[in-house]
């Protein structure tokens, strides 16, 4: 039996290696434009409440829509992938994403704003586990974790280029610049896609490709494998998202002024792209479980570090800390995942993997803001994060633990 863990068993998914760098471009390029459109509402939606006359439950119904949508996408995306092929899937979801984000800047009313962002949400969704598939496929088991990695990076590098253009004083550029740059790179990607990126020796017979969702998740041994899958993405987008969205607040009320919050964010950031890419990078040539370990127990040192003594030029240390970690134990089971589900369901399992943790992004934030408002302390808040770290730790050594021992085939 092929070593499954390694990823030495896949049996040729791409037509050609030649089209690797190719593949692997466009995946970047895309999720760049991505990350671009998911930071967009919150750089921009002061300015748009103004604009449009919106009260907070509505500024705030439209900053979650793109969410929903995402995560609703990212489950019919990956499915419609795996029986209908990617290319055309990839095509629609371009699309949907670039007419939508243009559509956005020409909204009116809070109506038009709640379906616009719906419906970009709904082509990020779609986009996204093809990205990570794409690059999972495209690449050599030897470099296959480090380009998903280089994948995931560009969404904050996406989220880099969205401030840039935010600082134009019309928000609408922003939604026309993540609008325009998909769709100008959707004629390359109708030019040089595979129209199919399975290899012509992969047998994937009709019955296999068209099985339900249950199916893909759940049969052939897959069962205790999916559902960790999905508690780890679930409890580490909990983290990941009350630090991003609430971070900046929690300093502020420790007495911490907004400029230099700023700068702490822009390390939280950095740390994140940093971290994703040195652990591709070590993923390739080293154990999962170590870097699983590392990067969950890192990420709650520098945690507990930023909740009890967020002072001096150490709280920059640490704030890159947090995302270094948490986002470099993230990338394993990114890594992990497509290894989990055989090539004719794979996009599925992906899209399953990112809805669950578009679920702990959404239910992470709600919940901090509870704890607020009940009268609990930022330290306080920060610190009950780490539960949800040792959950990711434990079940994310589980996971590895049952993929070492060959279940199931990557292909």
């Amino acid at each position: 039996m092929p070593n499954m863990f390694t990823g030495s068993g896949v049996a040729g998914v791409i037509t050609s290696r030649l089209k690797a760098p190719r593949l692997l471009f466009f995946a970047v390029i895309l999720g760049i434009f991505e990350g671009t459109d998911i930071a967009s509402m919150g750089m921009t939606l002061s300015r748009i409440s103004r604009a449009l006359d919106l009260n907070p439950t509505q500024s705030g119904l439209c900053a979650s829509a793109s969410m929903a949508g995402l995560m609703v996408g990212a489950l019919i995306g990956g499915r419609l992938a795996d029986i209908r092929g990617r290319r055309s899937v990839m095509i629609s979801s371009i699309a949907l994403m670039g007419v939508f984000s243009i559509a956005t800047a020409l909204s009116w009313s809070f109506t038009s704003l709640f379906a616009f962002r719906l419906c970009t949400g709904l082509g990020m969704g779609g986009l996204m586990p093809l990205l990570i598939a794409m690059a999972n496929d495209s690449a050599h088991s030897s470099f296959r974790s480090t380009a998903i990695s280089i994948v995931l990076a560009s969404g904050p590098i996406g989220g880099f280029v969205a401030a840039l253009v935010a600082a134009h004083p019309d928000w609408r550029m922003l939604f026309l610049f993540g609008g325009i740059g998909p769709m100008l790179v959707m004629p390359l990607v109708l030019a040089y896609l595979p129209v199919a990126i399975f290899d012509p020796g992969t047998r994937l017979s009709a019955p296999k490709r068209r099985s339900s969702l249950v199916r893909t998740y759940f049969a052939d041994g897959r069962t205790s494998g999916t559902l960790l899958i999905w508690a780890i993405a679930f409890a580490t987008a909990i983290v990941v998202f009350v630090t991003l969205n609430w971070l900046p607040s929690l300093l502020v009320r420790q007495g911490i002024s907004e400029a230099q919050t700023s700068k702490v964010m822009l390390a939280f950031s950095l740390g994140g792209i940093i971290g994703n890419i040195v652990a591709g990078v070590m993923m390739d040539r080293g154990s999962s479980a170590a870097l699983y370990a590392l990067g969950y127990i890192g990420a709650g040192l520098c945690l507990s570090g930023i909740a009890i003594a967020p002072a001096g030029a150490g709280i920059y240390v640490l704030a890159a800390g947090i995302n270094f970690f948490i986002l470099g134990a993230l990338l394993v089971t990114y890594s992990l995942a497509p290894i989990h589900y055989p090539v004719n369901v794979r996009a599925s399992g992906i899209g399953g993997m990112i809805a669950a943790g578009r679920l702990g992004s959404v239910f992470g934030p709600v919940l901090a803001g509870q704890l607020l408002q009940a009268g609990f302390a930022p330290q306080t808040v920060l610190l009950a994060l780490l539960p949800a770290l040792g959950v990711s730790l434990v079940f994310g050594l589980g996971l590895e633990r049952r993929l070492r021992r060959g279940v199931p085939p990557q292909s």
